[in-house]
């Protein structure tokens, strides 16, 4: 995470470092914000309805 310190438009307060993400749900497909609401319970997102993520 973060960037290179010789990338264009790098942060001044960008620092690279390694992350480790544990368990995380994906998908072969495209999903739509109904089909992440009913599967996730809540909707995050400013969209409502069949428009994919």
């Amino acid at each position: 995470m973060g960037s290179p310190d010789d990338e264009v438009q790098r942060g001044e307060d960008e620092v690279l470092h390694e992350v480790t993400v544990d368990d995380f749900y994906i998908s072969a497909y495209e999903v739509t914000q109904k089909e992440y609401e009913d599967v996730m319970g809540e909707n995050p997102s400013n969209f409502d309805g069949d428009i994919y993520l």
